[in-house]
């Protein structure tokens, strides 16, 4: 097991609009209002760690646990969240890893369609960082557009909720 180095090029192209989307898409799970200064915290703490524990001699599922737990810890101290919301805040982030990984699948699924097997090999371990951020900033999109798409869904149904809310109130 080795690390899991991060060029600094793959911190801004990648890690930064992820991040952001992370957090976004944390926010419209927890249907939590979205609030700048916490969030730039959140932001800011969670580049960092991120960035740190990519360099520990761990294993890529290690190192998503601590980050899973790391991101609930997170939330819960940065909003002040009461006890009763730590499972939504659970379930919320287990989400986001979740549509981080179907975005990545569906870019890795594309590579090897439009490109042939061998790109995938060549994208995760020849490519320089540089490349290997442009073939992987699909994903980023990809993400992007199952928040957009979570969120939409999720508006309409607490929409509709509140509007039989109403209804049985007159």
């Amino acid at each position: 097991m080795g690390e899991i180095a991060v060029a600094p090029i793959e911190i801004l192209i990648k890690g930064i609009p992820e991040t952001v989307l992370f957090i976004l898409a944390i926010h419209i799970f927890i249907n939590l209002k979205v609030d700048y200064k916490k969030s730039f915290i959140i932001f800011f703490i969670s580049m960092c760690v991120t960035y740190m524990t990519r360099f520990l001699p761990i294993g890529y599922v290690v190192h998503l646990l601590i980050s899973i737990t790391t991101w609930v810890l997170y939330f819960q101290l940065v909003y002040c969240l009461p006890l009763s919301k730590a499972g939504r805040v659970i379930l919320s982030v287990s989400a986001g890893v979740i549509l981080i990984v179907i975005a990545e699948m569906i870019n890795c699924y594309l590579l090897q369609v439009y490109f042939g097997p061998t790109m995938i090999d060549y994208v995760f371990s020849v490519a320089t960082p540089l490349a290997k951020c442009l073939y992987m900033l699909p994903s980023t999109v990809i993400f992007g557009i199952l928040v957009l798409i979570i969120w939409l869904i999720l508006k309409r149904i607490r929409s509709h909720k509140k509007k039989i809310a109403e209804s049985r109130n007159e």
